[in-house]
């Protein structure tokens, strides 16, 4: 007859083969947190303060053996927050050869645009919109520069064009992280936005891009857009957003594209 077990030590016992089958499964496993049945006074009775559970359903649920985000506790909100920023890289843009350094002066408004995103990249404040009807001017290189740095400098920073912040929203519904995701992006440390306007234009798009611009101008918080179009264009409400001058500056990038300058030997 083998040995009797404590209730701590059948605790113990289930939370090591707990954590086995979650980084089996890809899962981080919550290393501050112990099960100890019977000895701990835990603050969420669903998952011991693991953050996941394991939902009693039948064989053919899609949602059977796996482990899940706890519904119930602070801990479980936080894995599911975490999990859902990190989808976001994936549609973030990485442009990492983008500096300041090799981006050519060229005098009025062009250096004026680069002065302001090295400021905005060194300190982030308010919002800085880079505009012009004209492609090749640099609006999308001072972005990436000025992201690249603030990433240098350990700053949380996400940076999306305007058509692939949509699709990451959109997708959120199926996935079941759309609310943690706007909120994520409402509330980055900085939200950096490329060719805002080319997205494809409907209420639906409208009201995302106001509630995320509308939380961050309520809330002074930092944002940095790239667009072709006139700022006092955009929808009336974005419109009064991103013209109030004591909140945004815009620089408009009237020159000619650098793409198709004349190369002389």
């Amino acid at each position: 007859m083998g040995e009797m077990q404590t209730v701590g030590e059948v605790g113990q016992a289930l939370a090591a083969r707990l954590r086995a089958m979650m980084e089996a499964d890809g899962i981080p496993w919550p290393l501050a947190t112990t099960l100890t049945l019977g000895s701990v006074a835990h603050q969420c009775e669903w998952c011991g303060d693991l953050g996941y559970v394991r939902l009693d359903v039948a064989v053919d649920d899609p949602q059977f053996g796996k482990m899940l985000p706890c519904p119930y506790c602070q801990k479980g909100r936080e894995l599911r927050a975490a999990a859902a920023m990190t989808r976001t890289s994936q549609y973030c843009v990485q442009l990492p050869d983008k500096r300041f350094d090799d981006f050519q002066k060229r005098g009025g408004a062009v250096d004026k645009a680069l002065m302001a995103a090295q400021r905005f990249a060194e300190n982030p404040q308010r919002c800085l919109v880079l505009w012009g009807d004209k492609k090749g001017t640099g609006k999308t290189h001072l972005c990436a520069a000025a992201v690249n740095r603030l990433r240098e400098r350990g700053v949380p920073v996400g940076f999306f064009t305007a058509p692939d912040l949509l699709d990451l929203l959109r997708g959120g519904y199926a996935r079941g992280d759309y609310d943690t995701l706007l909120n994520g992006l409402r509330n980055l440390d900085v939200l950096a936005l490329d060719d805002m306007g080319v997205e494809k234009e409907t209420d639906w798009a409208t009201e995302k891009f106001f509630q995320i611009i509308n939380h961050r101008y309520n809330q002074n918080l930092p944002l940095l857009i790239s667009t072709n179009m006139n700022p006092e264009l955009f929808e009336p409400r974005l419109a009064d957003r991103l013209c109030d001058n004591a909140w945004s500056l815009r620089i408009h990038l009237d020159a000619s594209s650098w793409r198709r300058r004349t190369i002389h030997d």
